[in-house]
This record gives structure tokens, C-alpha cells and sequence, in this order.
């Protein structure tokens, strides 16, 4: 193994701590003087290097790493908690072909994309009101049909104040209450509730959708998913995954009413 020498610290070290360009030669500095200024949620700290390691800004993948990585502990996230992670998933097949210069129309491209995935969505919400209000679809069949958001707006669902503890260890009161967790739905803007509902369908609430989300991008950063077949079966596991903890929830809150 050969060991190459980072011109800012002046320390030798094996190639295993300098990065690669594409054409095979390793960074001038090391990865940790490279890195050492990245503030992973400031893109203005390391958009300069991916110019520099020639590789596409695609903000949703880097955030994905990101947040994976402040979700397993935030104190130790450092210049290199993404951007090694980064580099080596734009060699997948899904983006090796890109490059810095392509990092506007990608980027123009997924805008167009979800911009035209909410007018669909728009479009279809409309016919399936106009549809209601003529009696040819029941309301039944509208709430299932429309996206959540939308019928939350119509009709609001309020959680019932939990009653007083009892001495069942599966008393609501022995738990954290929901008002003290943090509402990632909140999060969300109206482009990425219709991407997830585009993704996923219509019949699963804000909440499991980014479980689902979440669930599925864990898997596919684990596992390289490079074909449409593999990725419809990660989908399924992810749908199977969520129902299981749902019917675990529900055993639950069968106990609690026991309580």
C-alpha cells in the first residue's frame, strides 16, 4: 500500500486517508484537513470540493447521509460523517455517470419533476371532489382516494385526552406523551408530502409515510439496489416492516383499554 504525503498537516500516511479523483489520482490533502472546515448543513462548506472531486450536488442524497448520521450522535459528526459517504455513493450506477456540471439540470430536473407531480395531484384531487359532489363516488371512496393533508384540512382529527393512570404498566401515563415529540410531518412542504404519497399511495397517514421513507432509504444506503425488481421487493419489505410495529402498537393500546 502506498503512502502519500498531505501537503497541509505534512504528515505521511497509507492511501486509505486521502480521497480519489475519478481519474484515479488521491487527493492533494488528507481527509481530515480536506474535510475539517464541513459544516455538513451549510452547503456553502463543501459544494467547492464536490466541484473538486467532480461530482454532482444532489441535495436529497446528501441530506439523506446527513441526517443518518446526526441521527446516530449528533457530537461526533465531523467534515468526514458525510462526504466520504457522499463520494462513494455517486459511484453507484445511479449517478457515476453525472458530474459537477451537471448539478443544475439535475437539479432543474427533480424541481420539474415534483412541480409537476403536485399539479397531478392537484388535478386528480379536484375530479375526485367534483365526483363526490355529483354522487358518483361515495365519501368512503373519497377519503380513501385523496392524500391525507387533505383530509386532515377538511376534517380535523383531534386525540382524546388520556384519562387517569392506573396501575397497569401500559398506562398511557407511564409514557412519554406525544405532545413532547417533535411533529416531523411539520417538516415537510407541500412537494414532499405529494412525493411520498406519489411513492407510497394514499392509504398511510404523514407519519408512516416517513417511517416508510426513512425505513427504505436505511435499506437501499445498506444494500445496492440497482435494478427495478430488487427496489419493488425493498418497497414491499418496508410496507411489511411498518404493518408489523402497527400490529404491535395496536396489542398494545388493546392493553391499555384493558387497563
Amino acid at each position: 500500500m502506498a503512502n502519500y504525503t498531505c501537503e497541509k498537516c505534512l504528515k505521511s500516511m497509507d492511501e486509505n486517508n486521502f480521497y480519489t479523483y475519478k481519474d484515479g489520482r488521491k487527493t492533494e490533502l488528507c481527509k481530515k484537513c480536506l474535510t475539517m472546515h464541513i459544516d455538513n448543513f451549510n452547503p456553502d462548506t463543501f459544494l467547492w470540493l464536490l466541484e473538486k472531486m467532480d461530482v454532482p450536488y444532489i441535495p436529497e442524497e446528501w441530506n439523506v447521509l446527513r441526517d443518518k448520521a446526526y441521527a446516530k450522535d449528533p457530537t461526533k459528526m465531523n467534515g468526514m460523517s458525510v462526504f466520504g459517504k457522499y463520494l462513494s455513493k455517486m459511484k453507484l450506477k445511479q449517478w457515476k455517470m453525472y458530474s459537477w456540471a451537471d448539478t443544475e439540470r439535475l437539479k432543474a430536473e427533480h424541481e420539474e419533476k415534483v412541480k409537476a407531480q403536485a399539479e397531478q395531484q392537484r388535478r386528480a384531487e379536484e375530479e375526485l371532489a367534483k365526483q363526490l359532489e355529483e354522487g358518483t363516488i361515495n365519501e368512503a371512496q373519497y377519503k380513501t382516494l385523496v392524500s391525507v393533508e387533505t383530509q386532515h384540512a377538511e376534517t380535523p382529527v383531534y386525540a382524546p385526552q388520556p384519562g387517569p393512570a392506573a396501575d397497569n404498566p401500559y398506562n398511557e401515563a407511564n409514557f412519554m406523551n406525544e405532545d413532547e415529540l417533535p411533529d416531523l410531518t411539520e417538516e415537510l412542504t407541500q412537494e414532499d408530502k405529494i412525493y411520498l404519497v406519489m411513492k407510497w399511495g394514499r392509504l398511510y397517514k404523514l407519519d408512516e409515510l416517513i417511517k416508510l421513507e426513512k425505513k427504505y432509504t436505511d435499506m437501499r444506503n445498506a444494500f445496492e439496489v440497482n435494478d427495478p425488481d430488487s427496489d419493488e421487493t425493498l418497497l414491499l419489505l418496508c410496507k411489511t416492516s411498518l404493518k408489523m410495529h402497527t400490529a404491535i402498537k395496536k396489542e398494545i393500546g388493546r392493553s391499555l383499554k384493558i387497563s
